[in-house]
């Protein structure tokens, strides 16, 4: 891993190897470990969103993505 110093070393466990989820997408409110992972993530919002959801106003960028919003929100 390459991780010259003490804290370093406990940078790195403090964010890849906790339950610390301490920051959230703006955009669906997902907490992540680091702002990497944030940052990561908040790439899908910016996609195009063209699936629409026929039985709300939601959309996504894929049908997997609709599909688990059909059966998460609209089944039971």
């Amino acid at each position: 891993i390459g991780l010259p110093d003490s804290s370093n070393l406990k940078t790195h466990v403090k964010t890849k190897h906790s339950k610390e989820m301490p920051f959230k997408c703006d955009s669906c409110l997902l907490t992540f470990s680091d702002t990497k992972e944030v940052q990561q993530h908040a790439l899908i919002h910016q996609e195009s969103k063209t699936h629409q959801c026929l039985h709300c106003d939601h959309k996504s960028s894929n049908s997997s993505d609709l599909k688990r919003h059909v059966i998460s929100v609209h089944t039971k």
